[in-house]
């Protein structure tokens, strides 16, 4: 029991060892993406309120 786990531990870590990038930032003049998600927070209005805006996802 004890070899398998050690060989499965063995096995995570040797499988990552592959950084391939998949994505790569790129500038918005090339993009044409704009948007800026800038929030003024205020006492009604605030990131324990309305978690999902402050998280991008409004």
């Amino acid at each position: 029991m004890k070899l398998l786990a050690l060989g499965l531990l063995l096995l995570l870590f040797t499988s990552c060892d592959n950084q391939e990038t998949l994505f790569e930032k790129l500038p918005s003049s090339q993009t044409k993406v704009t948007f800026k998600n800038e929030l003024q927070e205020s006492p009604d209005f605030n990131v324990l309120k309305y978690g999902y805006f402050y998280n991008g996802g409004a």
